[in-house]
């Protein structure tokens, strides 16, 4: 899953790399499967590195580089769960968080619950 504050310089690397990413709209837009699908095509098992700050800001700002735009909590849960019906997981990271910026420790519960939800379905 991918940045949604990206400058230009960030989209055109993304875009033109080979590198597979989710984008919000991506996600909202219903080509999760289909992306899933190509990455799964040509790869063992899959990578899974969330920045924290890709949550929206609505979630609960992650650090001071959180910017609207972002995914829900239920979006990212969602997304790796069905990252990981098609691929094992090879391994993990969460990072982007400070909790001198978590509203009421709302992104430390989001983080939680991921690295939960993580645990769950690592084969």
């Amino acid at each position: 899953m991918g940045g949604h504050d990206l400058d230009d310089a960030e989209r055109e690397l993304l875009d033109t790399s080979a590198l597979k990413w989710l984008s919000v709209a991506d996600v909202r837009a219903g080509r999760t499967g289909d992306i899933l699908d190509a990455i799964a095509a040509r790869s063992d098992a899959v990578h899974i590195h969330v920045d924290l700050d890709a949550h929206d800001v609505s979630v609960a700002p992650a650090n001071s580089y959180a910017a609207p735009g972002g995914f829900t909590a239920q979006e990212v849960l969602d997304t790796i769960a069905a990252a990981l019906t098609q691929m094992p997981l090879a391994s993990a990271t969460v990072a982007s968080w400070d909790p001198t910026h978590d509203v009421d420790h709302r992104m430390r519960g989001t983080g939680l619950d991921l690295l939960s939800l993580l645990a769950k379905l690592a084969r």
